[in-house]
Order: C-alpha cells, then sequence, then structure tokens
C-alpha cells in the first residue's frame, strides 16, 4: 500500500528505555566497484581486523533503487565480470558477533544485533552513526589509497528490526490481539459472523520527500506473525525499513539521507504502536 509523501516532523523524538528492537542496519549503495576484488577486501580486513576479527562470506545483495512513481523496489541485474561468479558479500564481525560490517562491490552496511539477552541497542546518535561515519571514512580512504575507484552513492538505507513479544506483562497473547500492539489494525470488524482471527500481516510504504517536495524514497513497514524458537511465544516482527537518494554524492549528503530515514522509522514505530505498547517500552519523553 501506498502512503501519502511523509517528512519528519520537528518535534523531539521519543525515546524507549526497554524497546522490542532486536536489529539495526545503517547502509549504502554505490555504483559497483569491479576492482573491489577478494585481495582487495582482504587488505581492506586488515584495517577493521582489531575491532572485527571473525570473517565470514555470504551471497551479495541485489541493487536495489526507490523510483518516483514505481511502486515496488527495483533494481538491475547483478554485473558479472569476465563471466565469473559474483564476488561474495564480507561480513566481519566482532567477536561477540553482535557488531558487524559487511562489503560488496557495490554496499557498505553497518550492523547491530542483539545476540545475548544482556545485548543493549546502543542508540544511533551516540553509537551507531558515529561508528558508520568512522568506518565509511576509513573505507573512502581505502578506496583511495588503493587507486579501487570512485565512491559514487546512489541509496541510503536504514533498517529497524523488532520482535514484539506476547506475555500477560506484555499486554497481549496471540496473535488476534494485533489492536493491543497495533494503532492501525481495527479488529472491532470481528464479530459472531466472522471466523476467529488467527494471524494478521500488513505491509505498508510511505513515500519520503525533500523540503522542497521532490522524491527522495520510501520508508516501508512491514508486521508478521511469527512464534519464538525458544519457548514458541507469539511475537510480531516489526521492520521498518527508510530507503532513498543521497542528498549530495558525498558522505555528508548521504548522513543527512540516513537522519531522515532514521527520524522517520522513529516518528512511524511510535505512531503505529499503542499507548499501551509504550508503557510497556517505557516511553520516556518526545511526541
Amino acid at each position: 500500500m501506498t502512503g501519502k509523501s511523509h517528512q519528519p516532523s520537528g518535534l523531539a523524538l521519543p525515546e524507549f528505555g526497554t524497546p522490542p528492537l532486536i536489529e539495526t542496519v545503517i547502509g549504502v549503495q554505490f555504483d559497483p566497484l569491479p576492482n573491489l576484488d577478494i585481495p582487495r577486501i582482504g587488505l581492506l580486513w586488515q584495517r577493521f581486523r582489531e575491532r572485527l576479527p571473525a570473517v565470514q562470506n555470504m551471497p551479495p545483495l541485489e541493487p536495489v533503487i526507490e523510483r518516483a512513481g514505481v511502486r515496488k523496489v527495483s533494481g538491475w541485474p547483478a554485473l558479472r565480470f569476465g563471466g565469473q561468479a559474483p564476488l561474495p558479500r564480507c561480513w566481519f564481525l566482532n567477536l561477540a558477533g553482535n557488531e558487524l560490517l559487511q562489503i560488496q562491490q557495490d554496499r557498505f552496511i553497518w550492523n547491530w544485533r542483539k545476540v545475548a539477552e544482556n545485548d543493549s541497542y546502543p542508540r544511533y546518535e551516540k553509537c551507531i552513526r558515529q561508528n558508520f561515519i568512522e568506518h565509511l571514512g576509513e573505507f573512502l580512504n581505502f578506496l583511495l589509497q588503493e587507486n579501487v575507484g570512485d565512491f559514487r552513492p546512489n541509496q541510503c538505507e536504514i533498517i529497524y528490526v523488532n520482535h514484539i513479544i506476547s506475555g500477560p506483562e506484555q499486554g497481549w497473547e496471540t496473535h488476534k490481539d494485533a489492536g493491543k500492539v497495533f494503532q492501525c489494525w481495527n479488529s472491532a470488524y470481528v464479530d459472531s459472523t466472522v471466523p476467529e482471527i488467527e494471524s494478521i500481516q500488513m505491509a505498508v510504504s510511505h513515500i519520503i520527500n525533500s523540503a522542497k517536495n521532490e522524491f527522495l524514497g520510501r520508508l516501508h513497514v512491514t508486521i508478521e506473525p511469527a512464534f519464538r524458537n525458544e519457548d514458541d511465544k507469539p511475537i510480531f516482527v516489526m521492520t521498518l525499513t527508510a530507503r532513498g537518494k543521497p542528498l549530495n554524492p558525498d558522505i555528508s549528503g548521504v548522513m543527512e539521507m540516513l537522519d531522515i530515514g532514521r527520524k522517520l522509522v522513529v516518528e512511524t514505530f511510535t505512531a503505529m504502536t499503542t499507548k499501551g505498547m509504550h508503557e510497556v517500552w517505557e516511553k520516556q519523553h518526545g511526541s
């Protein structure tokens, strides 16, 4: 579903003492760099090895572009150089596994993940944003010093993944209680003539426009029912993805778009969830 054009408000952002957040992803997509091959990625790892000593190889992500008037996310075929298979996406991880850097020929991504019960979200302003800027700067220095190619960003992306857990203390028990969790769901239509709800799934997209009302990208929200592995408790997986073009083709333009996206993610998460859940998550201030 496509919503109206959406811009961040000037109000202070709300904060939650115990948010249901389990993962944040902050990244930039750029024009492919054919010279960013496996040997050079190995050289790049040496710059991050002290903090991120573990390495894993993953399949590459397909490129995506948000386009005005095109409601489905568009992209282009993955590039092949010399008829070879695509190079992997390389993960550089810390020993705890809750911080990782993802590198491929057209992508630079920084992740925080909750992997232990006592892992607490390190906060965007104080940690996530600064880590991304620091590591991206090191990456750009590497491209320049190793003559890999020019950094030409074309999309920025910030993702928040939330696991909203059920239980008496959480204020809801089964997936049919979605109206107790999400303000955007009204179960009042269910009466004696309608079968009982078993599960609920939602997908919403909002247009992100600039202050001049120019198309920048979209904010995508998905809500999916699931069950927690360890105890089979019902949960809702709520994922908010803000994606769009940088305001300028440099780090400052990338960060401006990411800051816009992050603000929209927090505001939309708050707007779509109920006051009852805000109390559970210890909402502290803001709109």
